[in-house]
C-alpha cells in the first residue's frame, strides 16, 4: 500500500467545504458527534479527542464508532472518522492517506495499530468491512513481477490465488477496479478495497493474521491474545480479565480503567485513582481527616448504630459518610445525657456517661465486667462455659480452667477456659465420678470404679498427660479436698482417709458410713467431714487421730449436704436452710432459711454462695447481712465454686458449665 500523491487544490477545497456543510457527520461518531472546536485532546471533554480542530468521540476499536465509521489512531488519540470522507492530503499526524481516499494509522506492526486492526503494507485495516471498507478484499489486477498469478475472486469470497509461498487475503469484499500492487505474497490495497498481488507461479498458501509474537498485544473480548507462529492469534492460557471487557486493553488485564478521578481507598484511608497503567495510586494528599468512601473523603464510617452526639442527639453515620440524627431526636428527660450515640442517666465512667443498667462492662457500676454476659437492669447476666454430657455434679476452679467429673458409668474428667474456650476431656473412667479439687498444676478426683479397684482417687496435670492413681478401695468415694500436702476423701462405704498429693502411703481416717463431703484446714491441723447418714460434722486430725463433733447428730429431717470454710467458721447447706457454725464447735446460726432445696456452697471474704438445686433453680448470696437472687431460672444447679471476680457452677438438669461475674 502505497501513500497517495497530493491531490489538486480543488481536490482540497472541495473536502473543506463538506467539512463545513456537514460537521455533524463528516469525521464525527455515532450519530455524527462532534462537540466543539479545539486544539488538543485537553480542550475536550472525557470521550472526546481533538481531530482536525473540533473535539470527536474517543474510541478504542472500530465497533465503537458505529457501522460506516472506524476508529483512526494518530498520534495523541484515537477518534471515531466517517468512511464517507475522502482524505485527499489532509490527514492528522501519524497518518497517511491511502489510495487518494482514506487516512490510515502509519505502522510497522500490529501492535501499532487499534484493537482488532492488522497491520497491512504500512497502514492499520479494521477486520469488519461494516466499518472498515478496506477489509474486504476487492480484486484488483495481477501483480506485476515474477509470472503473474490469478487476479482476487470479485463478490464475496474476496480471496485470489497467491504466488508460491505467498498469502491469500482473508477478507471478503466486492470486486473493484483499480490500482494492485504485486508483492510476493504479500496483500496490497485497490482503490476500492484490498487485492492480493502475486509473484511466482501459481500456488496457495496458508492464511495469516498476524505477525508472530509471543507478548499479548490484543484482546478477544475480556481475554488478551497473542500471535502464535504460525502467525494466528491465540488466547492466553489464563483466561478472561476479572473486570471484563474494559479492563482488557492492548493485551493486558489492567486493575482499572485509567482515570485521574479517585474512585477507591486503600487500606489506610488514602483515596485512590487509576493510572496510566490500569493500577490503582494513592492520591498525593494522602489519608483522609475522616474516612474514605469509594475515593471520596467523607465524615464518617456509614454505619446504622448512633456513635457520636451533637446537641444532646445521638447520631449515625449515614450512607453518604455524613453524620445523621436519630429519628427520635433528643434525648428524653428519663434519660437525659447522649453519650457515645446513647441517651443515658448521669453516671460517668472515666470520660463518658455510660447506661449503669444496660453496659456489660460498667454493669451497676463502672467497670464492673459481666466478662462475655449481658447486663440487665444493672446486674450481670450469667455465661455458659461448656455444654457437656454424663450429668456433671460437682466442680473445681484454678486461675485458668474449670474441671469437672460427670455421673456417667463410663465418666470423663474435663475442663474449659475461664473464657469458655479450650474444652477439653483430660481423662476417662470405669465408673462414675464424684468430687474434684484443682490447684494450679494437677487436678484430683474421686471416681467409683468397678473390680478390682472397688472405688479410687486420681490425679493429672492441668493441662493433661498421664493419669496417676493414688488410692483404690475407697468404696462408694463421696468429695475430695486438698491442702499443700495433701488429698482427702470421703467414703460413703467406711473408708475415709488421705493420701499425699504425690502419691503415697493411704492413712485411714474414719471407718464410719455415710461421709459425704470433706475440707481440710491448716490452722487447726484438721481434715472435717461431714456425715450425711447421721447429719453431723466431725473434725480428725490431720494424720489420723481421734474425731471431735463440730455439728452433732441431728434429725435426718436437716439434710446436710455440703460444706465450705472460711477463717474459723464452717458453712452448710441443710434442706431448707444454710447453717454457720465455728471450726471449734458451739452453737449453730442460721444464715437462710426458706431455701428450695439448698445444695452445693462456696464461700470467700465477699460472702456466701449456695445452689438450689431445682429444676427452675436460684444461685443466691448472703453478703453478711442479707441474703440475694443473683442468679434464677437455672437447671438444677448443684456444685458450686467462686474465684476473686466470678462465681461458678454446674446446671446437672441441661449439662451446662457457667458462670457469672460477682
Amino acid at each position: 500500500m502505497e501513500p497517495s500523491k497530493r491531490g489538486s487544490k480543488f481536490a482540497r477545497l472541495f473536502l473543506a467545504a463538506v467539512l463545513l456543510a456537514n460537521c455533524s457527520t463528516v469525521l464525527g461518531l455515532k450519530g455524527g458527534t462532534v462537540q466543539g472546536s479545539c486544539t488538543t485532546d485537553n480542550e475536550c471533554a472525557p470521550g472526546y479527542g481533538c481531530l482536525q480542530g473540533s473535539c470527536r468521540n474517543s474510541c478504542t476499536s472500530d465497533p465503537d464508532c458505529g457501522v460506516g465509521s472506524r476508529c483512526l489512531k494518530t498520534i495523541v488519540s484515537s477518534v471515531c472518522i466517517p468512511n464517507s470522507a475522502d482524505c485527499a492530503n489532509d490527514c492528522p499526524a501519524g497518518t497517511q492517506c491511502f489510495d487518494f481516499k482514506y487516512c490510515r494509522t502509519v505502522c510497522s506492526k500490529d501492535a501499532d495499530c487499534n484493537v482488532g486492526q492488522t497491520c497491512i503494507e504500512s497502514g492499520c485495516v479494521g477486520a469488519d468491512p461494516a466499518y472498515d471498507p478496506g477489509s474486504g478484499g476487492t480484486s484488483g489486477t495481477s501483480g506485476t513481477s515474477g509470472t503473474s498469478g490469478t487476479s482476487g475472486a470479485s463478490g464475496e469470497a474476496g480471496a485470489v490465488d497467491a504466488g508460491a509461498g505467498g498469502v491469500v487475503s482473508p477478507s471478503a469484499g466486492d470486486a473493484g477496479a483499480g490500482e494492485s500492487s504485486s508483492m510476493a505474497g504479500k496483500d496490497s490495497v485497490g482503490s476500492s478495497g484490498m487485492a492480493t498481488g502475486v509473484g511466482g507461479s501459481s500456488g496457495a498458501g496458508p492464511a495469516w493474521e498476524c505477525d508472530p509474537n509471543p507478548t499479548p498485544t490484543t484482546c478477544d473480548g475480556a481475554t488478551p491474545r497473542y500471535c502464535d507462529a504460525t502467525g494466528h492469534w491465540q488466547n492466553v492460557g489464563t483466561g478472561a480479565c476479572k473486570g471484563g471487557t474494559a479492563l482488557c486493553v492492548k493485551g493486558l488485564c489492567n486493575t482499572c480503567t485509567p482515570s485521574s478521578t479517585p474512585i477507591s481507598c486503600s487500606a489506610t484511608n488514602v483515596p485512590q485513582f487509576c493510572n496510566s497503567s490500569g493500577s490503582l495510586q494513592d492520591v498525593a494528599t494522602g489519608a483522609c481527616a475522616g474516612y474514605c468512601l469509594a475515593g471520596v473523603c467523607v465524615a464518617c464510617k456509614p454505619n446504622a448504630t448512633p456513635q457520636s452526639c451533637a446537641d444532646n442527639t445521638p447520631l449515625f453515620c449515614a450512607a453518604n459518610g455524613q453524620y445523621q440524627s436519630v429519628a427520635s431526636g433528643v434525648c428524653p428527660v428519663s434519660a437525659p445525657v447522649c453519650s457515645n450515640g446513647s441517651c443515658c442517666t448521669p453516671g460517668v465512667c472515666g470520660s463518658g456517661c455510660v447506661n449503669l443498667n444496660t453496659s456489660a462492662t460498667n454493669c451497676g457500676s463502672c467497670g464492673h465486667s459481666c466478662q462475655g454476659g449481658g447486663c440487665a437492669e444493672g446486674k450481670c447476666q450469667p455465661v455458659v462455659l461448656a455444654t457437656t454430657t454424663g450429668s456433671p455434679l460437682r466442680l473445681a476452679v484454678n486461675s485458668t480452667a474449670v474441671f469437672w467429673v460427670d455421673q456417667s458409668s463410663a465418666s470423663s474428667v474435663s475442663k474449659v477456659g475461664l473464657d469458655g474456650t479450650g474444652l477439653t476431656v483430660l481423662a476417662t473412667n470405669s465408673g462414675a465420678g464424684w468430687g474434684i479439687a484443682a490447684d494450679e498444676t494437677s487436678v484430683f478426683w474421686s471416681a467409683d470404679d468397678l473390680a478390682p479397684a472397688f472405688g479410687v482417687v486420681r490425679k493429672i496435670s492441668a493441662s493433661g498427660g498421664a493419669v496417676t492413681t493414688l488410692a483404690t478401695a475407697v468404696y462408694e468415694p463421696r468429695e475430695v479436698a486438698i491442702d499443700a500436702n495433701n488429698v482427702y476423701f470421703a467414703s460413703y462405704q467406711g473408708a475415709s482417709g488421705q493420701v499425699p498429693k504425690a502419691g503415697g502411703l493411704t492413712v485411714g481416717l474414719t471407718s464410719s458410713f455415710g461421709l459425704w463431703s470433706v475440707f481440710a484446714d491448716s490452722a487447726t491441723n484438721s481434715s472435717y467431714f461431714l456425715n450425711y447418714d447421721t447429719q453431723s460434722i466431725q473434725r480428725f486430725p490431720i494424720g489420723g487421730g481421734a474425731s471431735i463433733d463440730v455439728v452433732k447428730a441431728t434429725t435426718l429431717g436437716s439434710n446436710l449436704q455440703a460444706m465450705a470454710a472460711r477463717g474459723s467458721n464452717i458453712f452448710y447447706t441443710a434442706g431448707t436452710q444454710v447453717r454457720q457454725v465455728s471450726m471449734a464447735g458451739g452453737a449453730v446460726t442460721v444464715l437462710a432459711s426458706g431455701q428450695l432445696t439448698a445444695y452445693g456452697i462456696a464461700a470467700d471474704s465477699a460472702g456466701v454462695y449456695w445452689t438450689s438445686r431445682t429444676s427452675s433453680g436460684f444461685i443466691s448470696r448472703y453478703d453478711g447481712s442479707q441474703v440475694s437472687i443473683v442468679a434464677s431460672g437455672q437447671n438444677s444447679p448443684s456444685g458450686i465454686a467462686v474465684d476473686a471476680t466470678t462465681i461458678y457452677w454446674v446446671n446437672s438438669g441441661s449439662n451446662q458449665i457457667m458462670k457469672l461475674a460477682k
